[in-house]
């Protein structure tokens, strides 16, 4: 990071915004996947692990299939090596001697009581998928926005179904 801040004031750059994720808590009855915020009122479809394999094209990157539970539609979302390598030790069941970022996100919101519902794929923007991953305690539900590599790697670590809209998946 300093070296990239170091030639972005070399060259008179600015540095690029950071990506903005937010969290919200609201107030609800009723199951979250019923009655989503990023859907809309588009459906949704819940999707499975099916693949993690490394893109012979591009060195260091990988790549996770998810599949349409029940049907034959795919959805092909890039991992770096950093997330493959986490994903791994989640579906492997490793341990290390301390735990890695997602393990500490998801055992902080289990400390407070919240239990990660599911995991939503709402929107397809610059050629990412966009997620949230919804926890909930009691009534409360606790939404917040997270890349599409960590949420499956949640999910993983939580056995919380994936779903995607219906929108982002025809597209």
């Amino acid at each position: 990071y300093k070296r990239k801040l170091a030639l972005f004031m070399q060259t008179g750059s600015e540095v690029p915004e950071l990506a903005v994720r937010t969290m919200s808590l609201i107030r609800m009855d009723g199951v979250p996947g019923d009655r989503s915020l990023s859907l809309q009122g588009d459906n949704k479809t819940a999707l499975l692990l099916e693949n993690l394999q490394q893109k012979e094209s591009e060195p260091g990157v990988y790549a996770v299939q998810l599949g349409e539970k029940g049907g034959k539609r795919k959805v092909l979302i890039e991992l770096s090596a950093f997330e493959a390598h986490a994903l791994a030790f989640q579906l492997e069941m490793w341990t290390t001697d301390r735990p890695l970022t997602h393990r500490l996100m998801y055992d902080t919101c289990l400390a407070m009581g919240y239990q990660l519902q599911e995991i939503i794929f709402h929107t397809h923007m610059d050629d990412k998928i966009l997620a949230q991953v919804c926890y909930i305690k009691g009534s409360k539900i606790l939404i917040q926005d997270i890349q599409a590599a960590d949420a499956i790697i949640l999910s993983a670590m939580s056995h919380a179904p994936i779903f995607i809209a219906e929108k982002v998946f025809r597209m």
